[in-house]
């Protein structure tokens, strides 16, 4: 079964950026983008606002209505061709260029 993917869709409380959907997981990406001379704790800064928003914005409740599990929630900032992850279990930060 191929993968369904959306973007801007209405969720929860307002439109979450991209929701990844496969058998019965799903994945929830927020974006932001950081400034060129934004540094570390910025950055960090970013990615804890973007897991925020998906808790607070309840991006994940259609997808627990729908019977999707396990749902996971991502952070992603982007910084020139820079992109920093957090993942919403809390995990440490990683940089992929």
């Amino acid at each position: 079964k191929p993968a369904l993917i959306s973007s801007n869709e209405e969720s929860g409380k307002g439109y979450s950026d991209i929701i990844l959907k496969q058998g019965t997981a799903a994945v929830v990406l927020e974006l932001k983008r950081a400034k060129a001379e934004d540094g570390p704790k910025r950055i960090a800064t970013l990615q804890n606002e973007a897991l925020g928003q998906i808790e607070k914005q309840k991006y994940t409740a259609a997808l627990k209505e729908e019977g999707y599990s396990p749902i996971l929630r991502y952070a992603l900032v982007f910084q020139s061709k820079s992109c920093y992850v957090k993942a919403g279990s809390g995990r440490r930060s990683r940089k992929r260029t």
